[in-house]
């Protein structure tokens, strides 16, 4: 019996769109999700010194932060794979951006140090959804074509981490406005991926 076969026979969704519009969907969603992250960490620092941080302190918040990420998200991962074969791909896929897009805001808003680091500790909520759309895209591309699927789906993380940064260092330095502004186009660009996933 066939992977495609017990899938079928598991009651698991399958994607009735063209794997291409999957994969397109799925590389817009995965860039903007590696361009928010990469600018949290890029311009954690310099957020810190706005917020007030003694600049003593600072290295040690950065490595704090960093590590609260992996914490909370990490003993996670597995259930939202099973909960994607058990409910819905999509569902797990939208969480993502949805929890990316408050997650954003909150960091944009925040005036103290620790509320920085609670809205930090919701990306590991965001965790666990490129083995998700991985998995809906083997389901829907062709074999022949799976390859090439996976290598475009795997240049976005690296894409999004360069194009992230760059785009923020264009917004303070070039534009003049505050780190929050790029935090909060990041969540504008969450929602609006969010809004791709529902409708696309």
């Amino acid at each position: 019996m066939t992977d495609r076969s017990r899938t079928l026979e598991a009651g698991v969704e399958r994607p009735s769109q063209p794997w291409t519009l999957v994969l397109a969907v799925f590389t817009v969603t995965s860039i903007v999700e590696a361009m928010g992250i990469s600018q949290v960490f890029a311009f954690m620092p310099l957020y810190l010194a706005a917020l007030g941080l003694p600049k003593s302190e600072i290295p040690r918040w950065v490595g704090a932060l960093g590590a609260l990420v992996f914490v909370f998200g990490l003993p996670l991962v597995p259930l939202w794979g099973v909960w994607a074969d058990k409910y819905s791909r999509k569902a797990v896929i939208l969480r993502s951006a949805l929890v990316e897009a408050v997650m954003f805001t909150f960091i944009a808003l925040s005036r103290q140090p620790w509320q920085l680091a609670g809205s930090i500790l919701l990306a590991g909520f965001q965790l666990g959804n490129s083995g998700v759309m991985l998995a809906a895209m083997r389901e829907v591309t062709p074999q022949r074509r799976l390859g090439m699927a996976i290598a475009l789906f795997g240049a976005t993380w690296p894409v999004g981490s360069a194009v992230g940064p760059a785009l923020g260092g264009l917004m303070i330095d070039g534009l003049h406005t505050p780190i929050s502004y790029v935090y909060l186009l990041a969540a504008l660009l969450s929602a609006a991926s969010a809004l791709l996933l529902a409708v696309g």
